[in-house]
């Protein structure tokens, strides 16, 4: 789910994207993809969307791909991404320096995208594991913020053009979530389990 200029985009677990409009209406759907819609962005007018094809099984593991539309739903890139995990995530996609990344849980790296789709290059992270649940959030100009729940739990701030972890928080029990509010702040969700 992402909001730009009033209105709010909500991916949904049946390929089907829903835009909710600045009058309080809805459009459903807004966007029908191939797939669970799994990240939504909205950059230079464009929505940019991770899906796949909701397989969650060993034999069968998620074939990811992402599609680039204009603010009226016409579609103007799509190509895969080599993510293979077999497990649900939070939101894997975000922008920065006018570049997309896609976090790649089973090979364990950042994958790097011109915003039309080129590869541009892929940065190793061990935090990225497809055994645990992992959201991630641009962190100024070099960097993006990972959340883990499960193992080694905490906020992690990763230099993308080392890999390197900048600095680690445990303030907040079990992340699933993280996204930037503004420029030196960032929102978080928890899970309790009861």
């Amino acid at each position: 789910m992402c909001q730009y200029k009033g209105y709010t985009y909500v991916g949904m677990g049946d390929g089907s994207m829903e835009r909710i409009n600045p009058d309080g209406s809805i459009t459903c759907p807004f966007l029908k993809l191939p797939g669970d819609v799994v990240g939504v962005i909205v950059y230079q007018e464009r929505l940019h969307c991770l899906a796949d094809d909701g397989q969650h099984h060993a034999r069968a593991p998620n074939k990811q791909s992402i599609h680039v539309y204009d603010l009226n739903g016409i579609k103007l890139h799509t190509w895969k991404h080599g993510d293979r995990s077999s497990e649900l995530s939070g939101r894997k996609l975000t922008i920065v320096n006018d570049q997309l990344i896609v976090a790649d849980r089973s090979h364990k790296n950042f994958t790097i995208y011109t915003l039309k789709g080129e590869r541009v290059n892929e940065v190793k992270c061990d935090l990225l594991s497809d055994e645990d649940f992992t959201a991630i959030c641009h962190a100024g100009n070099e960097s993006v913020i990972v959340s883990r729940p499960k193992a080694n739990p905490g906020l992690f701030k990763v230099n993308l053009k080392l890999g390197d972890v900048e600095w680690r928080s445990n303030r907040v029990e079990k992340p699933i979530g993280v996204t930037t509010l503004s420029k030196d702040y960032a929102v978080v969700i928890s899970h309790e389990e009861n």
